[in-house]
């Protein structure tokens, strides 16, 4: 087990913003806890990096991993004719069918031990409770953080997603696991400076951070 490397995960449906949050928080610890050094990881990167190495796509995997891109759900030459989303879930259902469930959890748990000098790692796609498994053991329950995002107008019933919101799942497996919800408005300016400081204050909490003046 981890001595001292802290999770926090941020689950809810495609365009509820994830990725914002990721980047909120992980600017957010380094500006007022820099010796945690924080890192961002996402489960689905290998499996990205290896569907654009197979299909030898013009594009590279960041390309339609950006905020918004409707892209990944359009058929496309780099996947022969399949979605940049389709060809993700094949080859994810590849690695499912050789290695089971919780196949992806222990590669993501390889790549924290890889990556041992991050004190937090913000996890910006965790949704199925097979893929946290390996990586709540391998830190223990105390020092996971998942964060649901609920926000207006997206639902994982969208396109189809396997993942869903894990909480209620992980508390009855895990009850020391922190679980918090964070409403997402998804409007103006206003209502993104509100999730971006609600974001702040969940991990301020959660990590006991005392924030620098002027920061």
């Amino acid at each position: 087990m981890s001595a001292h490397q802290k999770i926090i995960i941020f689950n809810g449906p495609p365009n509820s913003g994830k990725d914002f949050a990721s980047d909120v928080v992980r600017s957010y610890i380094q500006i007022n806890a820099p010796w945690m050094k924080p890192t961002h990881m996402k489960f689905s990167e290998p499996l990205k990096k290896g569907a654009h190495a197979l299909y030898s796509a013009f594009h590279g995997w960041e390309f339609y991993d950006e905020d918004g891109r409707k892209d990944k759900n359009n058929p496309t030459g780099d996947f022969l004719g399949l979605s940049p989303r389709q060809a993700y879930i094949e080859m994810f259902n590849a690695l499912e069918k050789l290695h089971g469930p919780e196949a992806l959890g222990y590669i993501m748990r390889k790549r924290i031990v890889r990556n041992s000098f991050a004190g937090v790692v913000v996890c910006s796609d965790g949704g199925r409770l097979a893929d946290l498994v390996p990586i709540i053991e391998h830190v223990g329950e105390k020092n996971v953080l998942i964060v649901e995002i609920h926000a207006t107008g997206v639902t994982f019933d969208t396109h189809n997603d396997i993942r869903y919101y894990v909480g209620e799942e992980v508390l009855e497996k895990y009850p020391k696991v922190t679980v918090k919800k964070l409403p997402n408005r998804i409007g103006g300016r206003s209502d993104k400076e509100i999730f971006k400081i609600l974001c702040q204050g969940v991990v301020k909490v959660w990590l006991d951070i005392e924030e620098k003046e002027n920061a």
